[in-house]
């Protein structure tokens, strides 16, 4: 988990934000597509594959019933995504249970985070490959290699997407000096990531995404973040992305994926039980395997 077969190298990326990412660089992003009136799919966020049945996301890309969506693993390009693209749908949607937005009052989206179990398993390939998702032993701060990917917009002005998965190199932004320049209390289950002087930056359709750092002295990634939100603008100067933490929400996801892989009666309890109430954090090793 956390590499890329075809992306052994680091000198393989083109680190400058808004270029096409090579195939394969990504091999755990997803699309995630809404059906449309006309039938056809549309992207609209963005996701990660942690195994080979689960997809992690942001709550607030789902407004309709899951019947409505379509995963998307395994491509470079979205309308062409070729044959080592693999299509599933989603069997369960759970959203956390405490997902609230207090963005029009000064202060963030709350637990802005949703686990997707998929109709059917994928089986890794170059293509596809699980992230990893950094447990309390991971200094997330000390990743100084990080890396944002998604189809949303290249131009907020316009209702263009583009083709080819985008990639851009972005720094990790201490959450103070975050909170300081957009003028509101960021949490510590939220981490913030972009440029100060903007130019590199998610935008709409990029929502769910994942903020991926590398270990240093290693070609491994970690999945840190899932974009949240940001500037409607997009890359504007010290208005940077801010995402959901991944290790603040690890014990979340493994109550939920361990409960779910072993027990059915278990899921469908745990389904109903975390839309009422957010089970309590407990530091543990990651177990997903």
């Amino acid at each position: 988990a956390g590499l890329r077969p075809l992306a052994a190298s680091q000198e393989m990326l083109r680190l400058i934000g808004g270029t096409n990412a090579l195939p394969g660089t990504w091999p755990w992003q997803v699309s995630i597509q809404v059906l449309m009136r006309d039938g056809s799919y549309l992207h609209i966020c963005g996701g990660s594959l942690i195994s080979a049945r689960w997809v992690l996301s942001a709550a607030h890309c789902f407004g309709k019933p899951k019947e409505q969506y379509k995963l998307l693993l395994g491509c470079n390009r979205v309308n062409k995504p070729g044959p080592d693209s693999r299509e599933r749908f989603i069997k369960t949607l759970v959203k956390h249970a405490d997902f609230r937005s207090t963005l029009n009052i000064g202060g963030t989206i709350f637990n802005d985070i949703a686990l997707l179990e998929m109709s059917d398993p994928v089986n890794c390939s170059d293509y596809i490959q699980p992230a990893c998702l950094p447990d309390n032993s991971v200094a997330i701060t000390a990743l100084t290699h990080c890396y944002l990917s998604g189809w949303g917009r290249t131009d907020p002005t316009k209702q263009i997407y583009p083709d080819i998965l985008q990639e851009g190199k972005v720094d990790f932004i201490p959450r103070l000096n975050c909170s300081q320049w957009w003028n509101r209390f960021l949490p510590s289950m939220n981490l913030c990531a972009g440029t100060e002087s903007g130019g590199i930056d998610f935008c709409q359709g990029d929502s769910g995404g994942p903020l991926h750092c590398r270990e240093p002295r290693s070609e491994r990634f970690w999945v840190l973040g899932i974009l949240s939100w940001g500037s409607v603008e997009c890359a504007v100067v010290k208005k940077p992305s801010i995402f959901i933490s991944t290790q603040y929400f690890l014990d979340w996801i493994e109550d939920l994926y361990l409960c779910c892989r072993f027990n059915a009666v278990c899921c469908r309890f745990i389904r109903s039980f975390f839309q009422r109430v957010q089970m309590p954090y407990r530091t543990k090793t990651s177990k997903i395997p």
